[in-house]
């Protein structure tokens, strides 16, 4: 999944997380009616998320 300018504009200025998850939550609204649906991996990357492997202990 690529981001569009306008999104990547969108999330760059939100002020919170729970700004960002509205962002994202409307942004996967409207690519579930064009047909594209998003899953929560490729909402959490883009939100900056990243997955923990419970096998990895940083110190």
């Amino acid at each position: 999944m690529k981001l569009t300018e306008e999104l990547k504009g969108k999330l760059k200025n939100a002020s919170s997380k729970e700004e960002v998850k509205k962002i994202l939550e409307e942004t996967k609204k409207s690519a579930e009616e064009a047909g594209v649906i998003l899953d929560d991996e490729d909402l959490d990357n883009v939100a900056g998320g990243i997955p923990i492997n419970p096998w990895v202990i940083s110190l």
